[in-house]
């Protein structure tokens, strides 16, 4: 960030003003499938990011990560010759170790979306009737999977992917409804509640605890389901809601943030809508 969007991000913090500049994304992004322009160069680097991720977080252990640098499919199980996968990369220009790295993968059925099969014995059974009604009524239901940082403390690439996962999920003419599942460590999900506030990730399930072995730590996983067009609905919610004045702040600033890639989308409330003109 240059000082003078440092200057800007200062004085947002002391007021409601909306300069496009801290707006923008900081990251380089790519996103494709495996036959994208592009593919060639960006998979393998994405696949490094995910492995390099995982290990730092402690969701995988040393044994997970094949010989290429990847990890294998015990852990990683996404299917990278299949075209039902988006996959995301975020590059800091100034730091090319500093990645951020996550995918939405798409399929026929729910049952055949990667983790589901991990939760399946947690899910609530009203949830998922839910869920499959509205699958069934033409609501596209994806699965945002394998986000991953490359460094630690730089989590800066990860909001601008999700960001940009909400911009390309949203209602929009011709396309339509999605719902995003995901199976999030419970670590990760308390991050970005903090980072987002309560509302955005509606659990659907029991969390569920995959013991240790060879590949992996302990880990405890939450399913849970993001509508993306409630998406800037819920972050005011949760500034409308927050005790203290800081973070009534914060959430609104994440809710221009978010929204300033869709502006005159319907699903950004007026009050957002007029402060990003």
């Amino acid at each position: 960030m240059s000082e003078e969007q440092k200057g800007i991000a200062s004085n947002l913090s002391n007021s409601e003003n909306v300069t496009s500049a801290i707006l923008q994304n900081e990251y380089i992004h790519w996103s494709g499938c495996t036959d994208s322009p592009g593919a060639d160069e960006m998979l393998p680097e994405i696949k490094k990011t995910h492995a390099i991720g995982y290990l730092r977080a402690g969701l995988a252990t040393e044994a997970a990560v094949g010989e290429d640098g990847f990890l294998l499919p015990m852990i990683d199980m996404s299917e990278y010759e299949q075209k039902d996968i988006r996959f995301y990369l975020a590059i800091n220009p100034d730091n090319r170790n500093d990645m951020s790295t996550t995918r939405v993968v798409s399929k026929k059925n729910i049952e055949d979306l990667p983790t589901y099969g991990l939760v399946k014995e947690g899910l609530w059974s009203e949830a998922l009737s839910q869920i499959r009604e509205k699958h069934s009524s033409g609501v596209v239901v994806q699965e945002l999977a394998a986000l991953a940082n490359s460094e630690p403390r730089q989590n800066r690439g990860s909001i601008e992917i999700l960001r940009k996962i909400v911009a390309d999920s949203i209602t929009k003419e011709g396309r339509p409804d999605r719902l995003l599942f995901c199976s999030m460590v419970d670590v990760v999900l308390g991050w970005f509640k903090k980072l987002l506030g309560d509302h955005i990730f509606q659990q659907i399930g029991s969390p569920v605890v995959l013991e240790e072995n060879k590949y992996r730590k302990k880990i405890t996983i939450v399913p849970v389901v993001i509508d993306p067009d409630y998406f800037i609905f819920n972050l005011l919610k949760a500034s409308q809601q927050a005790e203290h004045p800081h973070e009534q702040k914060h959430y609104h600033r994440k809710a221009l943030f978010f929204a300033s890639l869709f502006p005159d989308a319907p699903q950004v409330p007026e009050e957002i809508r007029k402060q990003l003109k």
